[in-house]
């Protein structure tokens, strides 16, 4: 597995465990321990989006290699917070 699968399947964790929670019934966890669940993936999200988006940015005006990779990385954990926003 190269560099580049790696941070694609780890930056894809949390918004599995988010949307797996999100397809949880309401009746197994409560709706408020739902929705605070939610919420604190959502922000561990952003936080974490935004820092692969400077670390992206940054690596591609130094023409570093694997810039698209911090990139990708961080469409895909901006999905949980663009679920809660646009969504729900």
């Amino acid at each position: 597995m190269n560099k580049a699968s790696k941070y694609i399947i780890l930056s894809s964790i949390l918004p599995i465990i988010f949307f797996i929670n999100a397809a949880v019934p309401a009746f197994v966890l409560g709706c408020p321990t739902r929705g605070l669940i939610a919420a604190v993936i959502a922000v561990v999200c952003v936080c974490l989006a935004l820092f692969s988006a400077i670390k992206g940015v940054l690596s591609e005006i130094e023409a570093a290699q694997g810039g698209e990779v911090w990139i990708l990385s961080c469409i895909i954990l901006a999905l949980p917070a663009f679920y809660i926003v646009v969504i729900a």
